[in-house]
């Protein structure tokens, strides 16, 4: 079995370095165009089966790179990304520079 994992497009919070988590932020045109490049690079893969995140910006990208296929994403609530609560929205690189915020060690040693 061939397994193959993808990440969403760029959404806006990407862009600008903050911490999405479980917020339900959306594709933005440039995640758009990044999902329509990864279903061409994919065109020629054939799926049995494709499973995703309910965010959105997972959907839309697996709807993209899925069309023209006969297969429907399979939505798994257990890909939601983990939740940040009080910082989903913080910029990232403040919060891997300082020691005192609460998830400098997150970054630094997940474990």
């Amino acid at each position: 079995m061939l397994v193959y994992w993808m990440r969403h497009g760029e959404t806006d919070w990407n862009r600008q370095r903050r911490i999405q988590g479980c917020t339900d932020i959306p594709l933005n045109d440039e995640g758009r165009r990044q999902a329509r490049l990864a279903a061409r690079a994919l065109k020629d893969v054939r799926f049995d089966a494709a499973f995703c995140s309910p965010l959105s910006r997972a959907r839309e990208t697996a709807q993209i790179v899925l069309q023209g296929r006969s297969l429907s994403p399979i939505i798994v609530e257990g890909f939601k990304e983990a939740s940040f609560g009080a910082a989903d929205g913080r910029f990232m690189d403040a919060d891997k520079a300082d020691p005192a915020s609460p998830l400098y060690y997150w970054f630094k040693d997940p474990s």
